[in-house]
């Protein structure tokens, strides 16, 4: 039977630009150019995919706060009723923007990578910490009551229980609910993350005490339990897309695909109905449910029925290609253990 796509999200990058240089950003080359979405367009796709059942959006960058029509644009969302998550780095918000949030109250996500400021510092930026602080007093005190989300992003520098801990102090201190812990982003200049069985044990045990020790706080650790393949090989009929929008307006499966010959089609050029119904990502389900079956690896192992040969677009960063498994195969063999017998009998059930 066919598999039909369905938009579940959008994850929109209105801007390209950004005033930070994180060490391990996925988008290190767009940053140095300037594109930014129009703001027509984006209320075009907004009400196209209201009307395709999508009420939240999550808006990105670059940088979001830089993007000078935000706030019409918050403006917009409002009035249409769709709910928005803004993921910033913090460091641009003055007294006038915390005010503007706060009537507007979208979720916010921010990062950060230690509550020690020269650990945080190391992969942010200098002084990024200390304005994430004065940035979140301001916000408390314009009164804003949207919901605050803190992501912490392991590397070999930070996933000692010292800096560890300080993360879920700062949490606690600021009154955060939510915090996700994923592994650091690889790129092609940052290769520090955490790779060795050993590596993610440690963290996942220093993690696992921090929860117990603060409970008011809602952990995602996302490398906690093993990834079995991508949401694009389910067993399902319907494929629900969460879609990524470039700052250039190329629509992609994920937050993970970057390269032109995965995009679905343009939002400046096709409407997102067209984009999505369209036969390119027509090919790109099928594409992702036969992939396995022509990587050697995958021919006679005995995961290749729930793995589905892990994430394609992890194989196109480390092996160039999609018709290769995705870099962490052994890791995921050695961790599936006894996942795989929980994995199964849910099956079952």
């Amino acid at each position: 039977m066919e598999k039909k796509a369905k938009l579940i999200g959008l994850y929109l990058e209105i801007i390209s630009s950004c005033n930070q240089q994180c060490v391990y950003c996925y988008n290190e080359e767009i940053i140095k150019k300037v594109f930014k979405l129009d703001l027509k367009v984006i209320q075009k796709v907004l009400l196209d995919a209201k009307s395709m059942g999508v009420d939240s959006i999550t808006l990105s960058g670059g940088e979001p706060l830089l993007y000078d029509k935000v706030f019409e644009l918050l403006d917009f969302c409002k009035e249409k009723k769709i709910h928005v998550d803004i993921i910033t780095n913090a460091t641009l918000i003055t007294e006038y923007v915390a005010e503007k949030l706060a009537y507007y109250n979208p979720g916010i996500q921010f990062t950060l990578d230690s509550g020690i400021s020269k650990i945080h510092n190391l992969s942010r930026g200098v002084g990024t910490y200390e304005s994430q602080e004065k940035a979140l007093k301001l916000l408390k005190s314009c009164g804003y009551r949207g919901s605050i989300a803190v992501r912490t992003n392991l590397w070999k520098q930070n996933y000692s229980k010292e800096s560890l801990q300080s993360v879920f102090d700062f949490a606690e201190k600021h009154d955060i609910k939510n915090l996700d812990i994923a592994l650091a982003h690889e790129t092609k200049l940052f290769h520090d993350s955490l790779k060795s069985i050993e590596e993610l044990k440690l963290a996942e045990h220093e993690i696992s005490e921090l929860e117990q020790m603060y409970k008011k706080i809602k952990v995602n650790y996302q490398e906690k339990e093993v990834s079995i393949g991508c949401p694009f090989t389910g067993g399902e009929n319907i494929v629900g897309f969460n879609v990524r929008i470039s700052p250039e307006g190329d629509v992609y499966p994920c937050q993970m695909f970057d390269k032109k010959q995965f995009s679905f089609g343009n939002i400046n050029i096709l409407s997102i109905k067209e984009i999505m119904y369209g036969e390119k990502c027509k090919q790109f389900i099928d594409l992702m449910n036969l992939r396995k079956y022509f990587i050697p690896k995958c021919q006679n192992c005995g995961y290749q029925h729930l793995c589905n040969a892990g994430c394609p677009a992890k194989a196109i960063f480390s092996e160039g290609t999609i018709f290769a498994v995705d870099g962490t195969c052994r890791d995921r063999k050695n961790l599936l253990g006894n996942g795989l017998l929980t994995f199964t009998n849910s099956i079952s059930n």
